[in-house]
């Protein structure tokens, strides 16, 4: 608790000591009255000052104990304002960390001695995904005369996370499907017979002999055929990669489309989506990230709670100084994935070195797993034939220095390609539109 002085004391009490300096230096015969006019002004002061830390002390301002805020969206703390008997303004402020933005420095309400318990909503705004804590909540009134204002202060904190914002790309990928004409993510066709074992049956007319089971044939003296079924249940792993590569920032401005973010942050917002979709379709989803080791690892499944542990286990992701470490990953995996998955990598190959290691391991797991990488291209690595006309020799250097860097990626490409690894060069726009799109793929092809 503090106390400061109103601009009422200030006047009244400045202006007092001023008429009690003249009435001693010009007009001594009024002096005492004066001096006892403002003695009774310092006692009002005094009891003012008394009364107003009493009103105080009944008044509390809590927040509660956590809260849950979604990035760049407009939100509110509702903070709980109890009151016991007195009427009076009260100014609210509270300490917001970095990562939240406060609409007003501080809100100013008026209590209700009527109503014992106000909730008031403070606006603010969450700017930096992550988790955070808000620390304390000032709040302060002024005595009945407002001569003296008394500021409090509550620090009690209160735990907040902060979700990444995944409307604008939902909207893309509802456009997305719209545009191609599918109802639903579930109506699909197949294409294939199904490789899943369903049943046995008597052999007819037209049974290919390969699908012929032939220890039941022996046992029962007459042919019998197996039957497949399409594969409904898969396991679909998303590897996110928060080495120090990522924390590069996106800058990307098309049309209606503006990022100004983290490479990490659009793999996040797309691993969600992704998730979303998979499991629509009947898939089991498991996630990982790594730097140079495993840093969290949650097993394919399904259902609302596993979906809420894969959010929690994101929003919370942030950069890591190191290195990528691609052999103990791909290392981990191997070991924990028995059943054939697909293994998404959200990782960065344009850089030579991490390339080489990535390349150099995967046969570790593409063995065993259907892998699909993805990485995002910088704007400036493209073709020299899609440069358009150059001004000077520095744009002449530059534009062949994009090209060569695209040319390694397709090397790259290439040569994960004769591995049966599928290595996609997205654009930051368009990250998650691709990666459905080719998971989608894979479910129509049952590659898987």
């Amino acid at each position: 608790m503090s106390i400061r002085p109103g601009n009422m004391a200030i006047v009244v009490w400045g202006g007092g000591a001023m008429l009690l300096a003249t009435s001693w230096a010009f007009v001594p015969q009024y002096f005492m009255p004066t001096l006892l006019l403002y003695f009774l002004l310092v006692v009002a002061g005094t009891g003012d000052l008394i009364r107003g830390l009493q009103i105080s002390t009944r008044i509390s301002v809590s927040m509660p104990e956590s809260g849950n805020f979604i990035k760049h969206r407009h939100d509110v703390i509702r903070l709980n304002v109890k009151n016991a008997d007195s009427h009076l303004k009260l100014e609210i402020a509270i300490d917001f960390p970095v990562q939240i933005e406060a609409d007003s420095e501080s809100i100013v309400i008026s209590t209700d001695p009527e109503n014992n318990t106000l909730l008031v909503d403070y606006p603010c705004t969450a700017r930096e995904r992550g988790r955070t804590v808000i620390n304390s909540v000032h709040f302060a009134s002024d005595s009945p005369l407002r001569l003296w204002r008394v500021f409090r202060v509550n620090n009690t904190p209160m735990q907040v996370k902060i979700y990444p914002d995944l409307r604008p790309e939902q909207k893309r990928l509802a456009g997305f499907f719209l545009h191609r004409n599918i109802a639903g993510l579930t109506e699909m066709r197949q294409i294939g017979k199904g490789r899943e074992f369903e049943q046995l049956r008597e052999y007819q007319s037209g049974d290919s002999f390969e699908d012929i089971h032939w220890k039941a044939t022996a046992r029962r003296a007459r042919p019998v055929t197996k039957m497949y079924q399409l594969e409904r249940t898969q396991e679909v792993y998303i590897i996110i990669d928060q080495s120090r590569l990522s924390a590069r920032i996106v800058g990307n401005h098309q049309k209606h489309m503006t990022f100004n973010t983290s490479h990490l942050e659009r793999y996040i917002i797309a691993a969600q989506l992704l998730a979303q979709v998979a499991e629509r379709q009947g898939d089991r989803v498991g996630i990982a990230a790594f730097s140079d080791q495993v840093n969290c690892f949650l097993r394919a499944s399904s259902g609302p709670a596993h979906h809420k542990a894969c959010r929690e286990m994101l929003f919370d992701l942030q950069p890591l100084p190191e290195n990528p470490d691609f052999e103990e990953l791909f290392t981990f995996l191997r070991m924990h994935l028995r059943k054939r998955s697909l293994l998404i990598f959200l990782t960065h190959l344009d850089d030579p070195l991490f390339a080489a290691q990535f390349t150099d391991h995967v046969r570790i797991l593409s063995s065993h797993h259907l892998v699909l990488t993805a990485t995002l291209t910088p704007e400036n690595i493209r073709s020299i034939t899609k440069t358009g006309e150059v001004q000077s020799l520095d744009q002449a250097y530059n534009a062949l220095s994009a090209h060569m860097q695209w040319r390694s990626l397709q090397e790259i490409q290439k040569l994960l390609g004769h591995h049966g690894i599928t290595m996609g060069m997205m654009n930051h726009a368009t990250l998650t539109l691709e990666l459905v799109e080719r998971y989608m793929r894979i479910k129509k092809r049952q590659l898987l």
